[in-house]
């Protein structure tokens, strides 16, 4: 079901190792692959921690390759890691372990090689030789053995002994670049610079083979064959663990017997014609690219237009391309304009009633509303993130690079019936690409852009690239960097969810405070959410504690700043209160949230509309705050109280 994850083996390998009954492996064998892992994942005294207690115990108890898989890699650790003491300590244990494990298992191709890397280091050139040939005759001989054979040829000054072994290792595998480098070194010293050359165009061309499989990762999927597989934990912990900066998600529709066809165009145009769909003009191109309007230079900006229709004009044009598609066989040079129907709300639960009762079936993670959600703790809706969106497209429709509002985590779901295809950067590479957008003069969190994906792999920024087939749900995990083409005709429906956890609280604020110092808008409230958070949700966790504290602390003591300093100048503050479902208020100017104090003044423009602003952008219009009206919506005393109610609650033991 799952894909190989690191992170996700450690955690379940934890588990059966508390609880091995139901395991297929034996609770020593599960402590050597938790082991492994750690020591892939380079934390090599918590590996090393694992083998010892392995060894410690007896021998009659762990199976004789478990034993000697053991030893091998703690001698191999030993000899690496210059941590675990000074050299000559190091050296001693390496060579016992090694030498314990080949007496355990002698036919184990692995500890001989590891063994004549040893000696190799060591400068015991027979012994090195001897463990190699071993390798070679105990297992199927690799790539990397017979490298480390022609290092040693090389360095005893037998070259055609050394071209011999670099030749075998090239032979088994054509990428291996220090085999390629090495040889070309060693032709070099011949004096033969036309071969050399060779070689080295040969590990050049390795080390950028390399390089593009690193920056081209396969998207994490998971294929769901069950409902208990779909409402596991499992996969929750697997989407939400930050180390996936996406998951395709397979088979849900059918383990939850979901009726995706409720969002068809067919019956999208049945429920409810004429809801508003805005159109996006687009030029179609190919998805890996992006032109400027001429079509000669690959830029960064992703132009379109806007206006508006409705979802049964839509549902005509995308019928009527699709008809033109099977008529047209002629080959454009020129980009045809197609139009892309995207941001149609579909929270009326009137009319949308069966579409929104169909996604209850969802596992509470994926779900719209959940008490584990923090966008259910708003008060009130924001359009797309805590109500569904849906998009109609046509080949080639775009949504350009993002990210999520605030950071939060996102949830798209392919209607179908054709593909789409998606570009994914991990969230930690999202500061390269606000770069890479000023280079280009476009503004990374209100510009349109499209990234050239070379401008990205220069960069050196892995992409995640896949295709969502209908029934797909791709899960965006917090901050991930992303834009989306239409491969066909297909419908779509997303949302955000913020998991509840110190992870997303983090990354929400933070974009929250770079928004406010970069000008940009905040459509989540996060002040006013964590109020309401504080109030409603149970929280167990102390860092996520700890951080909502400090934000209600800062809040109080900035609203209680300014009454202080309103009272002093002898302005007078109006009780106006707030009621349920009323929205979060911005400031005309700067577009701050606004919490408990709100200044008010009439519209010069218009009499009856009032505008709402901050107390820095009111005093900017007018320092002494004439013609401005303050409301309060909360009173001190009741903030502060649900500031001392607010305590870290204690851990479920279930």
């Amino acid at each position: 079901m799952f894909p190989l994850s690191n992170s996700f083996f450690l955690q379940h390998f934890k588990r059966a190792l508390a609880d091995p009954r139901s395991c297929s492996i034996s609770k020593p064998e599960i402590r050597f692959h938790l082991g492994h892992l750690y020591e892939i994942q380079g934390k090599y005294v918590a590996a090393r921690g694992e083998y010892e207690q392995i060894i410690a115990l007896p021998a009659t108890q762990v199976k004789s390759f478990v034993q000697a898989n053991t030893l091998r890699q703690l001698g191999w650790i030993h000899h690496t890691v210059e941590s675990f003491g000074d050299a000559a300590s190091r050296s001693a244990t390496a060579l016992q372990f090694l030498q314990r494990s080949i007496e355990i298992d002698r036919n184990n191709g692995q500890t001989w090689y590891f063994l004549g890397r040893y000696y190799s280091s060591m400068g015991k050139v027979h012994d090195a030789f001897v463990s190699y040939r071993q390798s070679i005759d105990k297992s199927e001989a690799s790539a990397d053995t017979w490298c480390s054979i022609g290092v040693l040829y090389q360095e005893q000054n037998q070259p055609m002994d050394a071209l011999q072994a670099y030749i075998c290792a090239v032979q088994l595998d054509r990428n291996h670049e220090a085999a390629w480098r090495d040889l070309a070194i060693l032709y070099e010293a011949c004096q033969q610079p036309r071969d050399a050359l060779v070689c080295y165009l040969n590990a050049k061309h390795c080390a950028q083979v390399k390089n593009e499989e690193e920056l081209s990762p396969p998207a994490p999927t998971i294929y769901l064959e069950s409902k208990k597989e779909a409402m596991s934990r499992a996969l929750a912990d697997f989407c939400t663990n930050p180390q996936n900066p996406v998951t395709v998600i397979r088979g849900l529709a059918a383990a939850l017997k979901l009726d995706l066809g409720l969002f068809s165009t067919k019956t999208l145009v049945e429920s409810n014609p004429q809801c508003t769909v805005e159109v996006r003009t687009q030029a179609q191109q190919p998805s890996e690219e992006n032109w400027d309007s001429n079509g000669t230079n690959k830029v960064w900006l992703c132009e379109s237009s806007r206006s508006y229709s409705s979802i049964a004009k839509y549902a005509q044009y995308q019928a009527m391309t699709f008809q033109e598609s099977m008529k047209s066989t002629s080959k454009r040079k020129t980009f045809k304009t197609i139009k892309f129907g995207t941001n149609i709300d579909l929270s009326d639960e009137k009319k949308w009633k069966l579409q929104l009762q169909e996604l209850s079936k969802l596992p509470w993670l994926f779900r719209l509303v959940s008490a584990g959600n923090m966008l259910s703790h708003v008060g009130h809706s924001i359009l797309g993130m805590n109500t569904i969106q849906l998009y109609m497209k046509v080949p080639g429709s775009r949504t350009p690079g993002h990210q999520e509002n605030n950071n939060y985590s996102a949830i798209n779901i392919n209607i179908g019936p054709g593909d789409c295809e998606w570009f994914a950067v991990p969230e930690e590479y999202w500061g390269e690409i606000c770069n890479l957008c000023e280079k280009h003069n476009i503004n990374y969190l209100s510009g349109s852009w499209w990234p050239v994906l070379e401008d990205l792999y220069h960069a050196n920024i892995p992409v995640y690239r896949f295709i969502q087939k209908p029934g797909d749900l791709v899960w965006l995990n917090a901050g991930t960097v992303h834009w989306v083409q239409a491969v066909g005709w297909c419908n779509n429906i997303a949302w955000n969810v913020g998991l509840v956890s110190p992870h997303q609280y983090q990354m929400t604020v933070e974009r929250y405070e770079w928004n406010k110092f970069c000008g940009y808008k905040s459509i989540v409230p996060i002040v006013q959410l964590t109020w309401n958070m504080a109030q409603h949700v149970r929280i167990t966790n102390p860092k996520l504690f700890n951080m909502m504290k400090t934000c209600m602390m800062r809040s109080l003591w900035q609203c209680q700043q300014m009454l202080d300093n309103l009272k002093k100048n002898n302005i007078d503050v109006i009780w106006h209160g707030r009621t349920d479902e009323e929205h979060s208020h911005y400031c005309e100017t700067c577009e701050v949230e606004l919490f408990n104090l709100l200044f008010v003044r009439r519209s010069e423009s218009n009499l009856q509309t009032h505008l709402v602003h901050c107390l820095n952008c009111a005093r900017n219009l007018n320092p002494d705050l004439e013609n401005f009206v303050v409301l309060n919506q909360y009173h001190t005393d009741e903030l502060m109280r649900i500031y001392d109610s607010f305590t870290l609650a204690k851990r479920s033991k279930t």
